[in-house]
């Protein structure tokens, strides 16, 4: 730390901290027959989601990233998508360097380098 205010920059190889926070999210699902009987604009659709962790990482987030890696390709089985098909990538980016770090060996593992130069920074 250099003495200067903390700023939250997820995947910039200067950030300097993480901010602390409280949030709050309401998700609601609607099945798609629902919406549609009731004229609704339809604005997203789940294809399909994954869910893993790593056995290994006990306490802490495991560096290596199989459960993230897992849960990408269990995401893309269920919804019957191949890597070339996706557009955008939201990562959990917390600004920590150790996970900044394991997304990004992750994101590039599983869609190539090319894909993510964006994260070459770190």
């Amino acid at each position: 730390m250099d003495g200067s205010e903390p700023v939250c920059r997820p995947f910039d190889a200067a950030r300097n901290g993480t901010i602390l926070s409280e949030v709050a999210a309401v998700l609601v699902l609607e099945e798609e027959g629902h919406a549609l009987e009731r004229g609704a604009q339809i604005i997203a659709v789940i294809r399909g989601c994954g869910s893993a962790f790593d056995p290994a990482a006990k306490m802490d987030f495991s560096h290596k990233g199989r459960g993230l890696k897992d849960a990408i390709m269990l995401a893309l089985e269920d919804a019957s998508l191949n890597i070339g098909d996706i557009d955008y990538i939201s990562a959990c980016s917390n600004s920590t360097k150790g996970l900044d770090r394991m997304e990004t060996l992750v994101i590039k593992e599983v869609f190539g380098s090319m894909r993510s130069t964006f994260l070459s920074a770190l």
